[in-house]
């Protein structure tokens, strides 16, 4: 009897104990993911400077492609992924002394870059328009692939641009958020950041005539978007944003970006940083 009694006081202590513990900590169970997370921790002000630390990060790869001419139209926008430091003709090494230029090579969409021949174009650094040291007429198309709609270009100038770190996408889930960067219409909106989440990670859909699987997000973008990165909310590039959804009034937030699996699989070689 004395053991029955003792076998019972020891389970009943332990459910008391177990209570307190649960209610102590305030958790959430999230049964879809079988997660535990702390209401306590994170504030919305917590997810805030995460977008803009990540925004931040992201926005200093992406450059502005325009038309060489005074219009201050966008064709596209391109995300910098490889970085080569020169002394004059000699290549060095990033910590050298004497670099007097950059060699730079950046991922856009092959529609941007249709029939591009150097010193037509310009590559802008940023929005200071004015400032002719923040941008450059020296562009040249190294590869493109009309399918895929991937292209990547080369260009010199002096001003240190930050390369981006290029994601796996393959693990990507719906929900995620993401941050679209890239200059749609004019040099007037260069850099514009939008917030959405991923929609579909990898969707199969046709562009033009040509069908692929996509990065399907809600994220704005408009004309001079394509080329332009989707990243996560580390600032890792996981997609180039190429096309949206268009018909009538009623279509909104379905945009479509080139997974950076497929990316780093055509272009390994003029990328940096891979994770």
């Amino acid at each position: 009897m004395k053991k029955i009694i003792c076998f019972l006081f020891i389970f009943l202590l332990t459910i008391f104990i177990n209570g307190c513990f649960n209610n102590s900590n305030k958790v959430t169970n999230n049964s879809i993911n079988n997660k535990v997370v702390s209401v306590e921790d994170y504030t919305i002000y917590d997810v805030e400077d995460a977008i803009m630390i990540a925004s931040e990060k992201a926005s200093s790869s992406v450059v502005a492609i325009m038309e060489s001419s005074l219009s201050s139209q966008s064709l596209g926008s391109a995300v910098v992924c490889k970085r080569v430091p020169y002394a004059n003709d000699e290549i060095v090494s990033e910590d050298a002394a004497n670099i007097t230029h950059y060699e730079y090579f950046a991922i856009t969409n092959e529609h941007v870059v249709n029939g591009i021949i150097s010193f037509q174009y310009r590559v802008f650094i940023s929005d200071r328009i004015s400032d002719p040291s923040y941008q450059t007429s020296n562009v040249t198309v190294i590869e493109k692939d009309e399918d895929l709609d991937l292209a990547i270009i080369k260009f010199k100038s002096s001003v240190y641009i930050e390369t981006a770190t290029i994601k796996n996408s393959n693990g990507l889930k719906k929900g995620q958020i993401v941050i679209a960067i890239g200059t749609p219409m004019s040099i007037e909106y260069f850099n514009t950041i939008t917030q959405g989440v991923i929609s579909h990670p990898y969707r199969y859909t046709k562009f033009d005539d040509f069908g692929g699987y996509y990065i399907q997000h809600d994220a704005s973008i408009n004309p001079g978007n394509s080329g332009g990165g989707l990243f996560n909310v580390e600032g890792k590039l996981i997609g180039i944003n190429t096309w949206k959804l268009e018909g009538d009034e009623t279509v909104f937030g379905m945009g479509f970006a080139i997974p950076s699996s497929v990316i780093y699989t055509k272009y390994s070689k003029y990328i940096e940083s891979y994770e």
